[in-house]
């Protein structure tokens, strides 16, 4: 059985989530240098829709794709994390984690 991974988005100390990585649905191109990525699941319900914008370098947003779904399928850790503004600690070409909302 593959180990589950747990992907982390952070934006303030009280505004964090932390989403299995074969919950991500897709991540977009929003603008230049906008990424949004789309998770389903959390809060007990698999019908739960969630939305974290990052910001990453103009021109990197491909770059950032590829690094995130390298983590969902070749990753071996349990727990990554992927922006987390308090820490500074991103990865990639990532500059800042924007709005973490859970979709309507």
């Amino acid at each position: 059985m593959a180990r589950e991974k747990f992907l982390f988005f952070n934006n303030t100390s009280d505004d964090a989530i932390a989403v299995k990585s074969n919950n991500i649905n897709g991540i977009d191109q929003t603008g230049d240098g906008a990424l949004l990525v789309t998770a389903v699941g959390g809060n007990g319900g698999s019908d739960v829709a969630y939305t974290v914008a990052l910001t990453c370098t103009s021109g990197k947003e491909k770059d950032v794709m590829r690094d995130l779904a390298k983590i969902i399928v070749q990753g071996s850790e349990a727990f990554y994390v992927i922006a987390d503004d308090d820490a500074s600690e991103y990865i990639g070409d990532i500059l800042t984690c924007g709005a973490i909302e859970e979709a309507a």
